[in-house]
C-alpha cells in the first residue's frame, strides 16, 4: 500500500506563512487608529492574501492511497474520490526545469472528476506511485510536449 499525502516541510510553511499574514493583518489593524488614512489598505491585502491562501491549502489538501491498483483520494474539503487502475484513461509525469532543479509532477486522468496530481517536492511517496504507474500502466503513459 502507497500512502501519498503533502509533507510536513510543506504545510510548516504554509501555516507560518498565514500566522504571519493574519498576525500582520491584527497588528496594522490594532494600530491604525493612530495611522494615516492609507494604512487602512495593509490590513485588508494582508488579510485577503490569508483568507485566499487558507482557502487554497483547504482545498487541495489530499491523502492519495493506491492499494492493490485501487486508487484512492481523500481530501480535507470535498468527498473522497476512489477509482480503480482499469479506469485511469492516460497519465504523465511533467518535468519543469526551475533555477533550483528540476520540478516534477505525476498528474493521473481516470474520467471526469478523477484527475489526481502530486509533485515531487511537495507529496511523499511519490517514487512509489511512479512506480506503481510504470509497472501497471505503463502504455497509458502519454509524452509530455513541450
Amino acid at each position: 500500500m502507497i500512502r501519498s499525502k503533502p509533507k510536513e516541510v510543506t504545510l510548516f510553511s504554509l501555516s507560518l506563512f498565514l500566522v504571519l499574514a493574519y498576525g500582520a493583518s491584527i497588528w496594522t489593524w490594532m494600530r491604525i487608529p493612530s495611522s494615516p488614512v492609507t494604512w487602512y489598505i495593509l490590513p485588508l491585502i494582508c488579510f485577503t492574501i490569508a483568507v485566499v491562501v487558507s482557502i487554497k491549502v483547504l482545498l487541495s489538501y489530499r491523502v492519495l492511497v493506491v492499494d492493490n491498483d485501487h486508487w484512492q483520494v481523500t481530501r480535507l474539503v470535498g468527498s473522497k474520490i476512489k477509482f480503480s487502475g482499469k479506469e485511469i484513461e492516460w497519465w504523465k509525469e511533467i518535468e519543469i526545469k526551475t533555477m533550483g532543479g528540476l520540478y516534477k509532477q505525476l498528474q493521473v486522468f481516470a474520467g471526469k472528476g478523477k484527475n489526481v496530481k502530486i509533485s515531487l517536492q511537495e507529496h511523499t511517496e511519490y517514487q512509489g506511485v511512479l512506480k506503481s504507474l510504470r509497472k501497471r500502466h505503463s502504455r497509458k503513459q502519454i509524452e509530455e510536449k513541450n
